[in-house]
């Protein structure tokens, strides 16, 4: 019973050094859709021929062989001859026949274990049964509660002793059925690659000895998109910018503290000469308006938010650092196969004003806002950011900037509301009233929006009658602000005229 404990170490130091050797990352960068990883890992060293050696290196299936790139290795003189590469079935490399001949032994033990539980209840139950025995003489009956007692004892304190040993087999079953599942990996995941490397140079006669090489490769299942965290500071009049990467791999193989660069750029597809120029032809895309102009970037709120009362302006002048880097160092790492781990790049404060906007029409509760306007034009690419209102999570929105300014808003406020009621509703003359309350403790400033009707009959007109409100581009708007527990009544009506004799509906 105690062998498989001694086993399973060496079984287990079999799995992960399998030969041939898989290294561990070193160093990796990682690109938007793929990654180059650095190993280093001493490598054996068998004869080929004469005066040749030969090495090989097994990397991941996601891996591009023929981005493989080796250094030679310091010691001796040993020149690379030759590269091939093939690919290599799971069970030869990963140790997964080892791994189901080890889940096979414990499930028999188990098995076992099990068996001989069942046997020990039988006898115990026997031995139960016999207290209902007649003893013919006193001293025969002692003879019989001696037996049964002797006996029950016996068994009892042997499925004590086995009893533990059940749910430890079940255990280390449990968790090598966890590490076949990660080595064979998905039904579509391809084989490993093993590299085979020859070399030249050596002496004739000269040992077998081991070699330290380092090498790089390009593989795919992996890559990193932006992400941020927006944090509305209003007491302090700022906001918390965080730029955070989110990164992922599903190689079949876990990055353990490795170093860790983003790149900004695509992996390169060829390191031994430029790609050739694709055919280039003018022609309009499909689906795509190709009037107007283009539109800048905006930072965007969280869902449900409404949209500022102006875009950011677009700028691609000044723009520096942190944004144009290329290269992002992120430190040590550790990133395991078939996760998602976000890195913080940096964070930074923006100076901004803070507000509310209201829309009655679409919602009683009036919407934070917060106009924010930098030193610096920025280019912050699209990404997923998530919203904090001082420090409470609101929710996550896609965010992007090309500019300077822009307004990011972080959720409504059930403490400052604007509701709409409609006075009168005649075919000529509609009129509403809007009261604005401010439960706070402290002053604001409100911005309140309505749309106004468009008319596209040009036999009619319409009139605006709004006191102290801004008409433009079909927006009506009034800045107000509130003192604490402040409430105002606004009131705006439109009047209809048709030309003519025709009667409105």
């Amino acid at each position: 019973m105690n062998s498989i404990f001694y086993v399973l170490p060496c079984f287990l130091l079999a799995t992960f050094s399998p030969c041939p050797s898989w290294a561990i990352p070193r160093e990796v960068i990682i690109f938007p859709q793929a990654a180059r990883v650095t190993e280093q890992t001493k490598v054996r060293l068998t004869p080929e021929g004469k005066d040749l050696r030969k090495a090989v290196i097994v990397i991941p299936g996601t891996a591009d062989p023929s981005s493989f790139q080796l250094s030679p290795p310091a010691e001796g003189k040993l020149e690379l001859n030759d590269l091939t590469w093939r690919t290599l079935p799971h069970d030869e490399a990963t140790g997964i026949k080892d791994l189901r001949r080890q889940i096979k032994q414990l499930k028999e033990e188990r098995n076992s274990q099990q068996a001989s539980l069942h046997s020990l209840d039988n006898q115990i139950q026997f031995w139960q049964q016999q207290t209902k025995s007649r003893a013919k003489t006193t001293v025969e009956a002692g003879i019989i509660a001696a037996a049964i007692g002797k006996n029950i004892k016996k068994a009892f304190q042997e499925k004590l002793n086995l009893s533990p040993e059940i749910p430890r087999l079940d255990k280390q079953i449990k968790e090598l059925e966890a590490r076949l599942n990660l080595a064979q990996g998905k039904d579509d995941q391809p084989s490993l690659w093993e590299i085979t490397i020859v070399f030249s140079g050596v002496p004739a006669g000269a040992p077998v000895n081991d070699a330290l090489f380092a090498y790089s490769y390009t593989l795919t299942g992996c890559g990193w998109q932006p992400a941020y965290r927006l944090d509305s500071r209003p007491a302090r009049g700022e906001i918390l910018f965080g730029r955070e990467a989110e990164v992922w791999q599903k190689t079949g193989q876990h990055w353990n503290d490795v170093l860790v660069q983003l790149a900004t750029f695509a992996a390169p597809v060829s390191f031994l000469a430029p790609p050739a120029f694709p055919p280039g032809t003018i022609k309009p895309r499909e689906g795509i308006k190709t009037t107007g102009k283009r539109s800048a970037d905006k930072g965007k709120a969280q869902p449900g938010a409404l949209e500022g009362p102006g875009p950011a302006e677009a700028s691609t002048e000044g723009i520096g650092a942190p944004d144009d880097l290329k290269l992002w160092p992120a430190g040590r790492k550790t990133i395991l196969t078939g996760t998602r781990l976000k890195i913080k790049l940096y964070e930074e404060l923006w100076p901004a004003t803070f507000g509310y906007l209201a829309r009655p029409g679409q919602s009683p509760q009036a919407f934070i806002s917060a106009l924010f306007n930098l030193p610096e034009s920025r280019k912050i690419p699209p990404g997923q950011a998530t919203f904090f209102h001082q420090g409470g999570l609101l929710g996550k929105e896609y965010f992007s900037l090309s500019g300077k300014r822009g307004v990011l808003f972080f959720g409504q406020d059930p403490q400052i509301t604007v509701t709409r009621q409609l006075l009168v509703d005649q075919p000529q003359l509609r009129q509403w009233r809007l009261e604005a309350r401010n439960d706070q403790r402290t002053p604001i400033k409100l911005r309140i929006e309505e749309r106004t009707p468009q008319i596209p009959d040009s036999r009619l007109k319409a009139k605006l009658h709004a006191a102290g409100a801004e008409e433009k581009s079909g927006l009506l708007s009034w800045e107000v602000e509130m003192a604490a527990g402040e409430s105002k009544i606004l009131t705006y009506g439109i009047e209809i005229e048709s030309s003519g004799d025709r009667e409105i509906e």
